[in-house]
């Protein structure tokens, strides 16, 4: 069957003949495509630290008195503060116990049981993806507007 009667083939099953509509054919311009998956490399440890900050609101109010530009990837719960960075040497250093930064695999916390810290460890890969690829995509943003 050549491709035009395939084609045609094709939107006749695709067509409701129950229900009243038009069929288009697809266009002839190529489409833009957006693809939406991204490989995602854990990193091997997650560093834990006690903070005196029982909520991240307080945390990121703290972050703002040392600079103006804080780092994100990283969530904060019950006195907790769970990160990829290097806590010591980064802003986040001042929003901790001072040397109280335990390293753990990341096994302890990608596979934990528990539902609460199920969710600390996705919104800790949500805040970093989203730190990480933010620049890129409104790179891509800026030069598909013009």
């Amino acid at each position: 069957m050549t491709d035009a009667r395939a084609a045609d083939a094709l939107a006749h099953l695709a067509v409701d003949q129950a229900q009243p509509g038009v069929w288009l054919p697809p266009s002839r311009q190529p489409d833009a495509l957006l693809l939406n998956a991204v490989k995602v490399v854990l990193p091997e440890t997650i560093h834990v630290a006690p903070t005196s900050y029982r909520h991240g609101r307080d945390v990121v109010k703290a972050l703002l008195d040392i600079t103006d530009h804080p780092p994100t990837e990283w969530v904060a719960k019950g006195g907790r503060l769970l990160t990829f960075l290097d806590v010591e040497n980064s802003e986040l250093c001042q929003v901790i116990d001072a040397g109280s930064v335990e390293t753990h695999a990341i096994e302890a916390f990608a596979f934990n049981d528990d539902e609460d810290e199920q969710r600390l460890f996705v919104e800790l890969l949500n805040r970093t993806l989203r730190a990480q690829l933010d620049p890129i995509l409104d790179s891509v943003r800026i030069i598909s507007r013009n």
